[in-house]
């Protein structure tokens, strides 16, 4: 009896662990599609960065997160 009940519980936390899982994969998935980085991706040394301009003139400032 006490062995069904943790086997039980043990397929209903598995159950919950993989749902919560692809609830996660799908939700990032969609987050992605519809709020894309700003700027333009640009090859820098085999690294992909997101490159923004904005504004003219001087001085140049550099913002690396």
């Amino acid at each position: 009896m006490l062995r069904t009940s943790l086997v039980g519980l043990a397929a209903i936390l598995l159950t919950l662990l993989v749902a919560g899982l692809l609830y996660s994969a799908v939700s990032t998935s969609r987050d992605r599609a519809r709020h894309p980085p700003p700027g333009q991706p640009i090859d820098v040394g085999g690294h992909s960065l997101h490159l923004r301009c904005a504004g003219d003139g001087g001085p140049a400032v550099f913002l690396e997160a």
